[in-house]
């Protein structure tokens, strides 16, 4: 069977890391629309949550309620594109979901390939704070059980987030920004994909949040079998390179499906 890119059997799921909601994907979602790629972007309950009460977990399972509806209601080849701390949450949603897996078990569709953007990937029973060295980063902004990022002299977020945009850009963006329960990043990765699907990473190069150095550590974690990519950018490439970025997922999606079988 041959599944062409702009086939409604492949699909993109996007999930935003710590602080973004779905919208900042909006600009980045219309690029791959002209590429005949269908994508979705989820919430997560996490972040912007008053009461404090979602964490982590609940942000694995909403993903993973997400994919597993599109597989097993609409049999679909799954990319998954999960940005910074966004990897967390991509990890622990697609175990057992992976294409090779159901496929061996005589059931359709699941996910073919899993996209680390300047992501947290990293070994099970890790928590984002010990891949920080142990301690939480100083640009964190706790107050009480959350954790902010907007304030322009402590998380600087212009410069943190977002130091290749323009000033008004950097501005609408960083209004949008909600706080993340804290306790997201004292909890532990529960599943690493790359031990049983394929995985790419892409390294951010000028990334203030998860510097380079950062993320080739995160990769050396990851093994030998992960493909990369790099982009010339800030830490929020969907923003500052759209189209760049876009292009290294239709590759992304292309080899997903290739290794499927999608094409034969």
């Amino acid at each position: 069977m041959y599944v062409a890119m702009s086939s409604p059997l492949s699909s993109i799921v996007l999930v935003p890391g710590a602080w973004h909601t779905p919208d900042c994907f909006d600009q980045f979602r219309s690029v791959l629309s002209e590429l005949n790629l269908s994508s979705s972007a989820v919430a997560n309950p996490s972040v912007g949550d008053a009461t404090v009460s979602k964490t982590l977990t609940d942000d694995v399972d909403n993903l993973r309620s997400v994919i597993t509806q599109l597989i097993e209601q609409e049999d679909k080849f799954i990319t998954v594109l999960a940005h910074s701390y966004g990897g967390m949450v991509a990890s622990g949603a697609v175990k057992d979901l992976g294409y090779a897996e159901r496929k061996r078990i005589g059931k359709r569709g699941g996910v073919v390939m899993v996209v680390y953007l300047a992501a947290c990937a990293i070994p099970e029973g890790m928590t984002v704070v010990q891949s920080c060295g142990g301690s939480p980063a100083p640009w964190w902004e706790y107050k009480g059980n959350q954790i902010f990022a907007n304030d322009r002299n402590i998380s600087n977020p212009a410069h943190t987030l977002y130091n290749d945009l323009p000033p008004t850009m950097q501005e609408q963006a960083i209004s949008k920004l909600q706080p993340i329960n804290a306790a997201c990043f004292d909890m532990p990765n529960s599943y690493e994909p790359w031990r049983d699907m394929p995985c790419t990473y892409i390294f951010a190069e000028r990334d203030n949040c998860v510097p380079l150095p950062g993320q080739h550590y995160f990769v050396g974690l990851m093994g030998d079998g992960v493909a990369t990519a790099s982009l010339s950018t800030s830490h929020s490439p969907f923003l500052s390179q759209p189209r760049e970025l876009a292009a290294l997922v239709q590759r992304a999606v292309h080899e997903g499906l290739k290794k499927a079988g999608a094409f034969d």
